[in-house]
């Protein structure tokens, strides 16, 4: 993995965790996608992008997390998995 996409898999976890609610998970997941999208990104990029967030939120434990951030995480899970499955 790129220097640059750890920075950017940094990045969206932190936006993940700091995010108020599941809904902001959703909409700023769906931002970003649809910005590489927007980009013109190749869909190898797209879904190496999304591969790496999740295995990246595979590693976080809840007992390092509050219930909250770990909600978070959860969404962000489940939403990258659906994401997967439309492409």
């Amino acid at each position: 993995m790129s220097s640059s996409t750890a920075k950017n898999h940094s990045a969206y976890l932190k936006k993940i965790l700091l995010a108020g609610s599941q809904k902001e998970v959703k909409q700023d997941l769906d931002v970003t996608i649809n910005s590489l999208l927007a980009e013109n990104q190749g869909a190898d990029k797209i879904e190496n992008f999304i591969a790496g967030l999740m295995d990246e939120l595979e590693l976080l434990s809840p007992m390092n997390k509050d219930a909250g951030q770990w909600s978070n995480i959860h969404m962000a899970r489940v939403h990258l998995h659906q994401m997967r499955k439309k492409s």
